[in-house]
């Protein structure tokens, strides 16, 4: 594939997304942009042969006719028309399968579409994808006991000796049960 032509494939994903985008938003573009989120719905399942049909369903309507609009230098110059007013989205979406781009169109957990190789369509998602997973958060949770006891406990210099939180209890024990002193006795 040549860089102009996968240069204008990925224009025509990233303007896919955008359009994706703006149509959760926009209630008039959201019927023009729905046929298009079941046909990548469907694409994502057809990875095998046998769901081939609700793929061709989804498709059949959408269909171009070429109008010839005249000549230039005795060669015919035609316009794709298409038959519904989503029907040149689903082109587009056929277009980036054929050029195998289509699985960079994805869904991000937050909502919204990416074109892209990764999961998630910026670094906070994935660091708030990162951090709700239980594994991150017990490690985060002893890190944050850690660091309070090292930096920010009045009993720092107990735990620096190496004592345990429970040898820390003892030892903050024994200093309350002396007796204190009563100031002019």
């Amino acid at each position: 594939m040549s860089s102009t032509l996968k240069h204008s494939l990925m224009r025509d994903g990233a303007f896919l997304v955008e359009l994706l985008n703006r149509a959760t938003a926009e209630p008039l573009l959201y019927p023009r942009c729905r046929a298009v989120e079941q046909l990548l719905a469907e694409l994502a399942l057809s990875r095998e042969s046998d769901r081939v049909e609700p793929f061709n369903v989804l498709l059949r309507p959408h269909t171009v006719t070429a109008q010839l609009l005249g000549w230039k230098d005795g060669v015919p110059v035609f316009e794709d028309m298409p038959t519904l007013p989503e029907s040149d989205l689903m082109l587009l979406v056929v277009k980036l399968a054929r050029a195998r781009l289509i699985s960079r169109v994805k869904k991000c957990a937050c909502g919204r579409w990416f074109f892209n190789r990764g999961e998630f369509c910026k670094r906070s998602c994935w660091k708030t994808n990162y951090l709700a997973k239980p594994k991150v958060q017990q490690e985060n949770a002893k890190y944050q006991m850690r660091y309070f006891r090292e930096n920010l406990s009045k009993y720092q210099k107990l735990y620096k000796r190496g004592m345990t939180a429970e040898q820390v209890r003892m030892h903050r024990k024994k200093l309350k049960l002396k007796p204190r002193r009563r100031r002019g006795s």
